[in-house]
């Protein structure tokens, strides 16, 4: 806790006295004023600090200049505090009538930014650690977080005493700190509305880097938490990105907690797969288990629950109805089925996807009876069937599709199909 001094003028409150009545002395009181700030010298307003002294006490909120004054204080030790800014200074309020009031300025703590140099058996090279991301980097546990530089839930050290070119070592950890940047931060509870522009400045963690979100005209981003995030939706986003890149849509998926899959989701995508923090959730205004459509300057232009009835292909909906670049590419990958025969098989398909999403197995096991019905040799079908008799149990039924698939396309290819099959049955081994 930082202390203060404010040399400020007296205000003597006199009292009326009757002779041979003992003198009381009168109580001195000051008024405390000044300014609340970002390291930077930015201007903090609108924040409501809640001033203490003794049994004093007074609450008044800084003005868009950051400035502010409280009335009738009395002298000695003062404390201000600001939940909303994370604040708790100690101030010594004093007096001098020979220098008249001066102001105090109280700086908002800055949030930190350290680069540091790292040997061990899991990475070699350099790390960025940022406070406003509190995830460590998944292979060695370091982390930022209350003020400490931590590695493993072991504090090494606190930001305060940290100094450039300062070694650490932690079991076969070797750090050595290359910068350290102090960084404004406006507290999430004292900024108004993003205007959507917030989103490119918000640091993401992609690995062991701090990255920036960068956006297209068109984004569709997926925001959840870790347990919130399955298989297929990583998959479908993928196809997504993939289908209709050519539109100049990106897709993107932002984890806010780290998780140990993490580190494993984010080497097998093509599209990005970042960490972010409360800051993220701010500037989309989401909140975890949010799909949003997002455009070039980060506003979000519609949302749907993750858990809604197919929310990706509701997405697509609204790009098909809105945006016409995407409508373009739309009609032409999806161009009219020749047959009466190919287009009851591709509605079948549809509802089948559907269902799986939506977690109703036997029906999409029935619905995928009927596809195979018309076109015995479709192979998403025969591949999506032999994962929902996995999902259902039926594991005779699924192995009989993995051993048609390998007489179609290869040992190699239908291995990966089993693969799938084992993480839907949640069987160890099937081989």
């Amino acid at each position: 806790m930082r202390r203060y001094t404010l040399i400020a003028g007296v205000l003597v409150c006199g009292c009326v006295t009757t002779e041979g009545a003992q003198r009381v002395e009168p109580a001195v009181q000051t008024d405390l004023g000044g300014v609340v700030v970002l390291v930077d010298g930015t201007p903090v307003g609108r924040a409501t600090l809640v001033i203490r002294c003794g049994k004093t006490q007074r609450s008044v909120t800084t003005d868009d200049q950051g400035r502010f004054r409280a009335t009738a204080i009395p002298e000695g030790k003062c404390s201000v505090e600001s939940d909303a800014a994370g604040l708790r200074e100690e101030v010594h309020v004093g007096s001098n009538v020979l220098r008249p009031g001066s102001g105090v300025r109280i700086v908002v703590p800055p949030m930190h930014r350290v680069e540091l140099e790292v040997r061990s058996p899991h990475l070699d090279g350099t790390v960025l650690l940022d406070e406003t991301l509190p995830y460590a980097v998944t292979e060695l546990g370091l982390q930022l977080k209350g003020r400490q530089l931590m590695v493993k839930d072991r504090r090494l050290a606190p930001l305060a005493k940290l100094a450039v070119g300062q070694e650490f070592q932690h079991n076969q950890i070797k750090m050595k700190v290359k910068t350290i940047e102090a960084r404004r931060w406006m507290p999430l509870r004292l900024r108004g509305t993003p205007r959507g522009l917030e989103l490119l400045t918000v640091p993401f963690l992609h690995g062991a880097q701090v990255v920036r979100l960068t956006l297209a005209t068109r984004n569709v981003v997926a925001v959840a938490r870790c347990e919130g995030v399955r298989e297929d939706l990583l998959d479908d986003l993928e196809s997504m990105a993939a289908t209709y890149g050519a539109s100049g849509l990106r897709v993107a998926a932002i984890l806010i907690e780290s998780c140990p899959k993490a580190a494993e989701w984010i080497g097998r995508r093509s599209y990005p797969l970042l960490l972010g923090g409360a800051e993220a959730l701010w500037a989309l205004q989401a909140r975890p288990g949010e799909l949003l459509v997002v455009d070039g300057d980060g506003r979000a232009l519609w949302r749907r629950p993750l858990q809604a009835v197919a929310p990706l292909e509701q997405a697509i909906a609204h790009l098909d109805r809105t945006w016409p670049p995407f409508a373009a590419v739309r009609r032409v990958s999806l161009s009219r089925a020749s047959t009466v025969k190919a287009a009851e098989t591709e509605r079948l398909l549809s509802q089948a996807e559907a269902a799986i999403k939506s977690g109703k197995h036997k029906e999409a096991h029935a619905l995928l009876d009927q596809v195979l019905q018309l076109s015995p040799d479709l192979a998403e079908a025969r591949k999506q069937r032999a994962l929902t008799k996995a999902r259902l149990g039926d594991l005779s039924g699924a192995m009989r599709e993995v051993t048609w698939w390998r007489t179609s396309f290869g040992p190699e290819s239908a291995d990966d199909l089993l693969d799938e099959v084992q993480r839907c049955s949640k069987v160890t081994t099937l081989r």
